[in-house]
């Protein structure tokens, strides 16, 4: 038995999950191996994505890390953040972060600023003013959108400098998500690992951008043909998407 652990956004889906991919993942499953999605989203994102995608998985890895979930979304295992929700968003919003979004399993909560609130989202039940937040409400991951990929890798930067006791910022892209400090998708895929007992060397990996690094590394690892340069150059082999994957590690 194998296990390919996917990337979901740019990497399974990207501009849609083509009918190749489809055929070449029920495949891979129906000989008994595994396949599974290990993301930032949050679990219920993800598995509200997938169930809409119509693609059939057999776990989840979400928030980065922080959550272990079976094929069904249960929860398996779950790493809680710190109780400074409020000071990371207070943070965040300082840094010029227009929102601070608070992932706790089942939703997300946005914040923005008390003055944000009373001009630019005055109308928007989604959001809350940052001064109605609980000073330690619960959370698995905190995300947000800057307003170019080098805003989003000075403010990560600062998190992980400012915080690094207690938390890890990834960049993607233009988003940034928080972590409790010690979790990554590689530390997510061995507690995954642990409930399947299955060997290291059984597992591949595939992504396409930064917060996807630390399981590339862990892992034998692949990156699909629109991933970053910097993922390109980390992985054993570059495959088009995950049919080609699929294909090469194949053994009938």
């Amino acid at each position: 038995m194998k296990l390919i652990a996917s990337d979901y956004d740019g990497t399974l889906n990207y501009h849609g999950i083509s009918e190749r991919v489809r055929e070449a993942i029920d495949r891979w499953r129906a000989a008994g191996n595994l396949f599974g999605i290990v993301t930032g989203r949050g679990i219920y994102n993800i598995k509200s994505a997938i169930l809409h995608d119509k693609i059939a998985v057999d776990f989840f890895v979400a928030n980065n890390g922080a959550v272990v979930a079976n094929a069904d979304g249960h929860p398996r295992d779950v790493v809680w953040g710190p109780a400074c929700t409020k000071q990371i968003c207070s943070f965040l919003l300082d840094s010029g972060c227009d929102f601070a979004c608070v992932n706790d399993l089942e939703k997300d909560a946005f914040f923005c600023s008390d003055q944000q609130k009373e001009t630019r989202h005055a109308d928007d039940p989604h959001f809350s003013p940052l001064s109605a937040m609980p000073e330690a409400l619960p959370f698995t991951q905190i995300s947000t959108v800057c307003a170019s990929e080098s805003e989003a890798a000075s403010i990560s930067q600062a998190v992980n400098r400012c915080f690094a006791d207690r938390l890890t910022a990834f960049q993607n892209g233009i988003c940034i998500d928080i972590v409790p400090a010690g979790v990554d998708k590689a530390a997510g895929l061995c507690r995954l690992r642990s409930f399947y007992g299955i060997d290291a060397d059984a597992i591949c990996t595939v992504g396409d951008n930064n917060n996807d690094l630390a399981m590339l590394k862990a892992f034998r690892s692949y990156a699909v043909h629109n991933a970053t340069d910097t993922v390109k150059s980390a992985v054993n082999t570059v495959v088009y998407d995950i049919s080609e994957l699929i294909e090469k590690e194949w053994t009938p």
